[in-house]
């Protein structure tokens, strides 16, 4: 009996020592211009218009403005360093798990060596011991996954040194991937409206394997996959559409029933707050400096041109149809606040990441001065401080 518990003995032993492993984890995009959308269009227009006048009278080409760009989301890729961080902390539970191992082995060695007329007591012990050997070994086998997994996914992640971005061609390469990510960071702030989210992690997945020609959908699946998106995208849209447009009509009500109020032909409504001076803002030519507070209903501020200290000028002829028949109802120094329905606006396709779908928009519009056109003088517009960037895919419908 006692050569059988020692050949146990030897046998537990030999596949406990031979568990041995290290660990690693890992964890897998600016509010451009302070001018509203509606007008940024308009302005870029005028100033096309005004570089044409400016090359047939030999004048000088408006001066650009320089551009800023939208902050990137929080919802960013895991970096190295948290990979990084992730596989020490799996080395040093693995050392405990070593730890574990070693007292186990001592453990089962003094129970072996006190084999003395306990045999029954000693027995339950080894199976206790044994089981939790197992047990172990289980641990250790999933440790080993999960390192090789944190290891393949390290090695894979596309990373940009310094001494890389020092060549010309590879900041080519660079800055059209950090174009393509804003591209989708506006796409995730229009899902984000929608109350859709999509998962970073997986994102970036699928932009490696299709760069690398290793798409793990066939065909059939990703366009089942798309279509599907497409469906959830479009009901997600039609409900938000359907709750705007009843909050907006809600909010119209109220403002019609104040003093002063009218529609305008278009399909606006407007109030003016304060008449200004002088004639009413006549001529195609005419400039006209403006500042405009652009909100939601609920009071959520779009764009406040205002409080940034900016304005906008440009020539009455170069304003959008809302703005202009707006303006040619008011004076220098004129105040109006208007309620413009979604079909005037952003539609039903809204504005990422502030303005959702089928908004009904109120604009406060002040005229701070109104300059009319030297004869033979191209007029000199655009916005007072520097503009930024606007992203050219979302044009307004004015």
């Amino acid at each position: 009996m006692l050569q059988f518990f020692s050949l146990l003995l030897i046998l537990a032993v030999a596949l406990a020592g031979g568990m041995l492993i290290s660990c690693q984890s890992a964890q897998a995009a600016e509010n451009g211009s302070r001018i509203p959308g509606v007008l940024e269009y308009a302005r870029k227009y005028g100033e096309e218009k005004q570089k044409a006048a400016a090359t047939q009278s030999g004048g000088k080409k408006a001066e650009q403005r320089p551009q800023a760009v939208r902050k990137e989301s929080a919802n960013k890729v895991p970096s190295e360093t948290r990979l990084r961080q992730r596989l020490r902390q799996q080395e040093v539970m693995l050392e405990q798990i070593r730890q574990e191992n070693r007292q186990l082995r001592q453990q089962w060695a003094k129970k072996a060596g006190a084999v003395s007329g306990e045999n029954g007591m000693l027995q339950k012990q080894i199976v206790t011991l044994s089981a939790e050997l197992k047990q172990l070994q289980v641990v250790q086998k999933s440790a080993q996954e999960e390192q090789a997994r944190l290891k393949s996914l390290l090695a894979e992640m596309p990373i940009a040194t310094a001494d890389e971005l020092k060549k010309p061609v590879a900041r080519q390469d660079y800055a059209a991937g950090v174009m393509t990510g804003r591209d989708l960071l506006v796409m995730q702030e229009g899902q984000g409206l929608l109350g859709l989210k999509t998962d970073n992690r997986l994102l970036l997945a699928g932009l490696r394997d299709a760069l690398n020609q290793q798409v793990k959908l066939n065909s059939t699946a990703l366009q089942e996959a798309l279509s599907a998106a497409e469906v959830r995208t479009r009901q997600a849209r039609e409900r938000i559409v359907i709750a705007q447009k009843a909050v907006g009509e809600k909010y119209l009500a109220a403002f019609r029933k104040g003093k002063g109020t009218e529609k305008d032909d278009s399909g606006f409504w407007y109030r003016l707050e304060y008449a200004g001076d002088g004639e009413p803002i006549r001529g195609e030519d005419t400039r006209v400096e403006v500042v405009v507070n652009e909100k939601l209903t609920d009071g959520s501020v779009v764009e406040d041109m205002d409080a940034s200290g900016r304005s906008l000028v440009m020539k009455l002829g170069d304003y959008p149809p809302l703005f202009r028949r707006a303006l040619e109802r008011m004076k220098n120094h004129a105040t109006m606040t208007l309620v413009v329905p979604p079909e005037l606006a952003y539609g039903d396709e809204g504005y990422p990441p502030k303005v959702p779908p089928g908004a009904t928009m109120v604009y406060t519009l002040r005229v701070e001065s109104v300059t009319a056109a030297e004869k033979g003088v191209p007029g000199k517009d655009g916005e007072n401080s520097a503009a930024g960037e606007k992203n050219e895919s979302r044009k307004p419908k004015l």
